[in-house]
């Protein structure tokens, strides 16, 4: 019965030929536009997911209240908070102190002359200053050597393949090589990590011992007191266990409590913890990775995407009631034939499942065309192949299965229902199956329900 269902829906379709290039166009369209905005949407919410510990890191932020601005939100840490942190807080099974900086690093040459090679970090980087412990709470994929032996001494670090390659061509001969961190101070390869994937807000090219930066406070500007700090000093913690979240924010605010009342007349500070999950959505306290997006943009266009699908329902509901009557001699025929109202639903829902079948190759195809363009309204990569996200092929078939019964159902069920002797006769009137009136409808609904978006969309914060 399904083999027959589909042949019959594919000769069909070859007969109505206008019929069926108009509604492959729309939904074609439709379902590439619904790709490109998924990748987009599906891209930023995956930030920051290549952590095993995801639901347990935390970063920890700071709001200040001043007479002159209200609450200002930032994400700096003082140093001797820093301290304090670590004592106070019973509920981290992990803190990690980092220093942003942005130095060169020179592989010299033994023989005293000009520097063999010199990098700086590129725009997108952020290399650190942080401590073991590091590792313990952004879980890294080591390459060569270990957390165990890295960053524990001043003067060491650890490089990612992409920089280590960049020095010595091949990763595995960085191993226990000497780099020079601003020409000045000597650093010693104690390990090689595998790069971070392109959705992550740590884009570090290499991490450097805490203990250096300390050995080197002047030249590095690390100094600061209760009442100052500088947003390249931040803290990372890993909590013990999500539930006890409450009771470290508790814990939190009690650090500093005394020493930040003697700052500023007016002034009070308190520090609380921010998800890891809220790092690339939260922009009232920013971080230093490529940008933040709010997640009710990405709601907007999310809402954007259901609105293209359901318009091109609605498109495909408006042709097939228009050319119905055109078929209401089939209809007669197959009743008297002998068909049922459910045999019939089947054929024209195998019609409808056919003409979408060859909508999502065509659709797919075509975003996959597009999919580099991506690149000039979001920070996508270009590179990532579009359909290597195995979640991409689910969505398709979601969106296939969705489509067909959204699209299909009305007409096939109309279709169905006509009365042989009435459908013979062509007797069939346009009121049978909603007509010019269900047509008007379904284009008043379309703009009824397509809100205004509360805020401007401005493609280049994608």
């Amino acid at each position: 019965m399904f083999q027959n269902n589909i042949k019959i829906a594919l000769r069909s379709l070859r007969k109505n030929k206008i019929y069926t290039g108009i509604n492959l166009l729309g939904l074609t369209v439709g379902i590439a536009a619904v790709l490109l905005i998924y990748r987009m949407v599906s891209y930023e919410m995956s930030f920051n997911k290549n952590f095993p510990n995801y639901d347990r890191i935390v970063r920890i932020v700071q709001v200040e209240k001043t007479p002159e601005e209200g609450e200002v939100h930032g994400y700096c840490t003082p140093l001797p908070a820093m301290d304090a942190i670590e004592e106070t807080v019973g509920q981290f099974e992990a803190v990690v102190r980092i220093h942003e900086t942005w130095p060169t690093l020179t592989l010299p040459d033994p023989a005293g002359g000009e520097p063999l090679k010199k990098f700086g970090p590129e725009n997108s980087e952020t290399p650190l200053f942080t401590e073991p412990s590091f590792f313990e709470t952004f879980d890294q994929q080591w390459l060569a050597g270990s957390p165990e032996s890295s960053l524990q001494e001043p003067g060491t670090i650890v490089l990612t393949q992409r920089t280590a390659e960049k020095f010595f061509t091949q990763w595995d001969q960085a191993m226990g090589q000497t780099l020079l961190v601003e020409n000045i101070i000597p650093v010693t390869v104690r390990g090689v990590v595998a790069d971070l994937p392109p959705n992550c807000d740590f884009n570090f090219p290499f991490l450097i011992s805490y203990e250096t930066v300390k050995a080197n406070r002047d030249l590095f500007f690390f100094h600061g007191n209760w009442n100052s700090c500088s947003t390249n000093d931040q803290v990372y913690a890993l909590l013990k266990d999500p539930s006890q979240w409450e009771a470290a924010n508790a814990a939190l605010a009690t650090v500093g409590k005394e020493e930040y009342k003697k700052g500023p007349s007016g002034h009070t500070r308190y520090h609380h913890m921010q998800p890891l999950s809220e790092l690339h959505f939260d922009d009232r306290y920013g971080h230093s990775g490529d940008h933040i997006i709010s997640r009710s943009r990405l709601k907007v266009l999310s809402g954007i995407g259901v609105l293209i699908l359901i318009l091109a329902c609605f498109n495909f509901i408006n042709l097939a009631t228009a050319q119905a009557s055109l078929r209401a001699k089939e209809v007669g025929v197959r009743k008297t034939l002998g068909s049922d109202r459910n045999s019939l639903v089947g054929q024209f829902m195998s019609e409808t499942g056919v003409l979408v079948g060859i909508a999502l190759i065509l659709g797919a195809n075509l975003a996959s065309i597009l999919a580099p363009m991506l690149k000039n309204i979001s920070d996508i990569p270009d590179d990532i192949p579009f359909f290597s996200d195995p979640l991409v092929w689910g969505f398709l078939l979601l969106t296939g299965l969705l489509v067909t019964v959204l699209a299909g159902l009305y007409p096939s069920l109309t279709l169905a229902g006509f009365h042989p002797v009435k459908a013979l006769k062509n007797k069939v009137s346009d009121r049978a199956f909603g007509g010019a009136s269900l047509r008007k409808s379904l284009v008043v609904l379309f703009g009824t329900v397509v809100p205004a978006p509360l805020e401007p969309l401005d493609f280049a914060d994608f």
